[in-house]
Parts: structure tokens; C-alpha cells; sequence
């Protein structure tokens, strides 16, 4: 929502005036958006030009009628330049969403884009291959995947620009001796440093660092957890992993990229099929263990402690962009899977939001949940949700309310490829207007 308490009373008139007209046009930006951003064009140099002092009431009314009409006018054509004829979208950070889905051309998985403006396409892969886990550059300049042999007997790291052209493969594991990629598994659970220098993945039993550009892939952790994935500091000095320790146990625990200067911060037992994450601020990392949600200061400082409620089976922990929430995927567990799950949201800085956000069984898009991700500004989670052979990709407004459709496609058979991995959001850098 936009704050208008700054505006001006002509600022508040334009918008009222302005109601009907962008209701015509069918912009989607409200009219206080339009009236903040006058707010701010009236106070440029080239503002000052059109009307002395800043202040458009020194201007005669027929004039400024004439100026606002011309400078609107503009704006809606040079939207529609932009947007090849349609109206653009409010202006946002939530760029292009990536996921993997089955290429019927091929048979094999395939990235595909769903653009901001609804525009879908589908990014030129190895047609050989199964590609997966894809994952945005801070930024969203760049897109990388990983691209898998059929036989499973090679797995390699592609990274292209943001639309996928130009892509090039920086690092490839293929089978060792002892049978298996990388020691044991595909490449997965890629995830970039905060500064866009590397890139961390799992490979195998170990977790693995290369430089984005290219280079010498080098192990940071010999032998993480078999579910494991990075996550990094926000300064991109450090990795937190679920490692095996010398004493065959797991303990969470943080290292340099280069595998020096482990650091545990905390001693499980045999963890659940959840994960871990490293809120934004670089004060704390999540992490389910024991069907919990638990929380433990980044620098080992404190003891861990735990963040959801007890009588609960939570699993897979994501901070929001700001680190005010902590997401989560709650459930009734039946073995190893997670039934009637949904999706619970726990502020840190104030009493929690009592319910649940989103039941995915409720909505009509299956009990099972493959993963959510945050938006980049905040405002969405972006979740998958399966029933039998049926992927759904919505978008649910953390503040309540219904959800949005972005994709739904079928699998002949449940895919590794979209549940293995998160949905990735662009965060294409562009603030919204405030």
C-alpha cells in the first residue's frame, strides 16, 4: 500500500482525478502511486522549469491542466513502448520465475520462464539431458542450472545470461570409480554467494564451491547429509551446512568457502527431511530438526533454541527477504511423507500470526508440498504443490487472501527435478515505489 500522508492537497486532487482515468486505461497502478510519483517529478530541476518555486499552484489553472495531461500522457506511452502495447506492471522487484518442467519435444525436464508481465518460454538446454535446480545471480542478470546425463553418469553446472542465451558450463562431475556422479549423486541444491562471485552445490557426499565465472570446483564440507543444501552468510564469507562430524553424528555448522574454519554451532541427531537457512541480517540460521523449527545465533554465541510450537511436525525453514519471518511447511506425518501440509508464517520481531497462511489440499492444488520460495520484495511465497502426477506453481500473498495460478503442468511420473530444488524468483533490483 502507498503512504499519500506526504502529498500534497494537489498531489490528493490529482489522485482523485486521476481515478477514473487509470480505471479507463486499465493501469494497474493505483492512482496514489501516480500521484507520489508526481509528487517526486514536481521536485526535479525539470519540474522547477514548468512551474516556479516548486509549487504548481503558481501556475494558471489551464496550464497545469495542460502539463498534467501532457505528462500523463507520456508516461502511458512510453508504458505501452515498453510493454509492446500493453500496460506495464507496477513497478517491482519480482522479476521472471524459473522452474523445471517436462519438455514433451524431448522428454526430458527443461527450464522454464514465467515473466513478470505472464509471458511464458522455456530456455534452451541440452536436449539430452534433464536440467533442474534453476537458481537467479543476485540481481537476476544471470540464470544457472544443472544439466543431468540420462544415465545419470555426468552432471554439469550451466550458467547464461538472465533470458538464458548465452549459457556456458563451468564445472562437471561425472562417475568416479566407485560408480556414481561426483561420488554418489547428480549436482543439486545450488545456491549463489550474496556478492555473485560462486556458486555452492552438492554434489555427491560433499558440499562444493566454484566461482560463478568458472574454475576449480573446491569441497568446503567433505561429507554433509544426504538432503543437504548451502546457505550462505550475507556477506559471502561463510557457508552453514548440516555436516557428519568425526564421531559419525551431524551437527549444524558454518565454514569459509574454502572448507577452513569450521565452526559447530549445534549437535543433532539423525535430522529430518526438512532444511536450513541463514536469515538475510546474518544473525541467525533456521533449521529443522525433531519435526521442529529451531533457531541458533550465526556466531555460536548462544544456545539453540526452539522456534515453533512443539506439538507440530515442521519442516523446511525460509526467511523472508527482510528477516522479520520465518516461513515454514507444517503437516500430519504418515512415514516419511508429509500429509495435509500447509504453510505457517512465525514473525521474530512481534507475537506470531495465529493460523495457518495457506493449506495447498484446501486451495485444490494437492496435499503434497515440493517447496516454497519468498518473493524478492517480500510480499509472496511462491509454492508447489503436487497431487499424483500434477504440478501446481501459485503464488500466495502473505497477507492473506486467495492465491494466484503461475503454472500447472503434468509428469508422467513425480519428478525429482522440481521437488529437489526451489522455484527461483528473479530479484531484479528495482525497488517498488514507496
Amino acid at each position: 500500500m502507498h503512504d499519500t500522508r506526504n502529498l500534497t492537497p494537489f498531489e490528493r486532487r490529482l489522485a482523485r482525478e486521476l481515478g477514473d482515468h487509470v480505471a479507463s486505461v486499465n493501469d494497474p497502478r493505483p492512482a496514489a502511486e501516480i500521484a507520489a510519483t508526481a509528487m517526486r517529478a514536481r521536485r526535479s530541476p525539470l519540474a522547477r522549469l514548468a512551474w516556479p518555486g516548486g509549487s504548481p499552484m503558481a501556475v494558471p489553472v489551464p496550464i497545469r491542466l495542460a502539463l498534467v495531461a501532457a505528462l500523463v500522457g507520456a508516461a502511458l506511452y512510453l508504458g505501452l513502448l515498453v510493454a509492446g502495447g500493453h500496460p506495464t506492471l507496477p513497478v517491482t522487484r519480482n522479476g521472471a520465475v524459473a522452474f523445471p518442467a517436462p519438455d514433451a519435444a524431448t522428454g526430458h525436464s527443461a527450464i522454464t520462464l514465467v515473466q513478470a508481465t505472464g509471458g511464458t518460454s522455456t530456455v534452451k538446454t541440452d536436449p539430452a539431458t534433464d536440467a533442474s535446480c534453476p537458481a537467479w545471480s543476485p540481481g537476476g542478470s544471470r540464470l544457472a542450472w544443472v544439466e543431468t546425463s540420462e544415465d545419470r553418469t555426468e552432471s554439469r553446472i550451466v550458467v547464461a545470461d538472465g533470458d538464458g542465451g548465452h549459457p556456458r558450463t563451468i564445472t562437471t562431475h561425472r562417475v568416479a570409480e566407485s560408480g556414481g556422479v561426483g561420488g554418489g549423486a547428480a549436482i543439486h541444491a545450488l545456491s549463489w554467494s550474496p556478492d555473485g562471485q560462486s556458486i555452492a552445490y552438492v554434489s555427491g557426499p560433499a558440499l562444493w564451491v566454484v566461482p560463478s565465472a568458472g574454475g576449480e570446483a573446491r569441497v568446503a564440507v567433505p561429507v554433509v547429509w544426504a538432503g543437504s543444501s548451502a546457505a550462505w552468510s550475507p556477506d559471502s564469507r561463510r557457508l552453514a551446512a548440516v555436516g557428519v562430524l568425526p564421531d559419525r553424528g551431524f551437527g549444524v555448522e558454518t565454514v569459509a568457502p574454502d572448507g577452513s574454519d569450521p565452526k559447530i554451532l549445534a549437535r543433532v541427531g539423525k535430522p529430518d527431511p526438512g532444511g536450513y537457512a541463514w536469515s538475510p541480517d546474518g544473525r541467525m540460521i533456521a533449521y529443522a530438526y525433531g519435526d521442529l523449527i529451531w533457531l541458533v545465533d550465526s556466531t555460536g554465541a548462544a544456545d539453540p533454541f526452539v522456534a515453533t510450537p512443539e506439538a507440530s511436525t515442521s519442516l523446511t525453514p525460509f526467511w523472508s527477504p527482510d528477516s522479520k519471518t520465518l516461513a515454514y511447511v507444517d503437516g500430519v506425518r504418515n512415514g516419511d511423507a508429509l500429509e495435509t501440509a500447509s504453510i505457517w508464517l512465525k514473525r521474530m520481531d512481534r507475537p506470531p500470526i495465529p493460523g495457518n497462511l495457506f493449506t495447498p489440499h484446501v486451495a485444490g492444488i494437492g496435499a503434497g508440498l515440493a517447496n516454497l520460495t519468498w518473493s524478492p520484495d517480500g510480499m509472496w511465497l511462491l509454492v508447489v504443490g503436487h497431487k499424483d502426477n500434477t504440478y501446481s506453481v501459485v503464488r500466495v500473498p502473505v497477507t492473506g487472501g486467495p492465491f494466484e495460478p503461475v503454472a500447472t503442468f503434468e509428469a508422467q511420473t513425480p519428478t525429482a527435478a522440481i521437488e529437489d530444488c526451489p522455484v527461483a524468483w528473479q530479484d531484479n533490483g528495482i525497488q517498488p515505489v514507496p
